[in-house]
């Protein structure tokens, strides 16, 4: 018989790898490095975000067709110790009018209802209104008409909202009515007049006061304004962005009304 001799099967181990101490203290460094850098950037980004994002924001939009306004914030109310409202702000509208748009090549077919419904619902003269818009032809933005109330305006917004619309023509000319809108902006008022007016102080139209309650109650008073963009998308569609307005907060004073008038008579 022949022998079958075994072979004895010699595996061979793998060399080690040996990993340098050094190197691996680099490798750790170059990892505490990277990620100090990623959170000092993300610090930053949150800190251009806070500080400068609705500058960033505009310049994004500005890529596009867009148009911007500020939403104005309330300025907070000053009470009596009854709840009585010595100092308010009120809600007015300023009519702005695009006649850059309506003196665009291709759209004069807007001019002449755009023209009726101002005469219409604001009093203009059609003459002198014509002449005021040729004579701007470049501009986005002429305030026409300044510190108008809800009541002045409600008519022309259910008009253009198309509630007015009994015909085909007349639906037309809602359609084709185009660069009105309104500005918002508030108005501060003191409905006792001047009832306790050197205690109160007043208030500008930028919310900046010197005296009084007015003055020394400022900051709290004050809100923050928001803004809405407005931009077309790829689509040629309008879309809105709207940033809300923070309103300021009210101040109840230790002023009775009532007592203040009597003294004050």
């Amino acid at each position: 018989m022949s022998e079958v001799r075994k072979k004895r099967v010699v595996r061979r181990r793998k060399p080690k790898i040996k990993f340098d101490k050094q190197k691996y203290r680099n490798l750790k460094w170059a990892y505490r490095v990277i990620i100090g850098f990623l959170f000092i950037m993300c610090i930053v980004i949150v800190r251009i975000n806070i500080t400068e994002g609705d500058n960033y924001s505009i310049k994004v939009l500005q890529q596009q067709s867009f148009t911007s306004r500020v939403v104005p914030f309330k300025r907070g109310d000053i009470k009596d110790r009854n709840g009585n409202v010595l100092a308010t702000s009120v809600m007015m509208y300023n009519l702005v009018i695009d006649c850059k748009l309506l003196k665009a090549d291709g759209n004069e077919r807007y001019m002449e209802p755009t023209v009726n419904a101002l005469v219409k619902y604001f009093g203009f003269d059609r003459e002198d209104l014509i002449t005021s818009i040729n004579e701007r032809k470049n501009s986005s933005y002429w305030v026409a008409k300044k510190e108008l109330r809800y009541e002045d305006i409600k008519d022309y917004q259910a008009y253009e909202k198309g509630e007015f619309v009994k015909t085909d023509e007349e639906e037309k000319a809602v359609n084709n009515t185009k660069g009105i809108w309104f500005e918002e902006e508030y108005k501060r008022q003191y409905p006792y007049s001047t009832l306790a007016c050197s205690v109160l102080g007043f208030s500008n139209k930028n919310n900046q006061a010197t005296i009084g309650i007015e003055a020394s109650y400022n900051d709290y008073l004050n809100g923050i304004n928001g803004r809405e963009y407005g931009y077309m998308d790829a689509e040629n569609n309008m879309e809105t962005v709207v940033k809300n307005a923070e309103n300021g907060d009210n101040v109840i004073s230790s002023i009775d009304m009532n007592i203040q008038r009597i003294v004050q008579n």
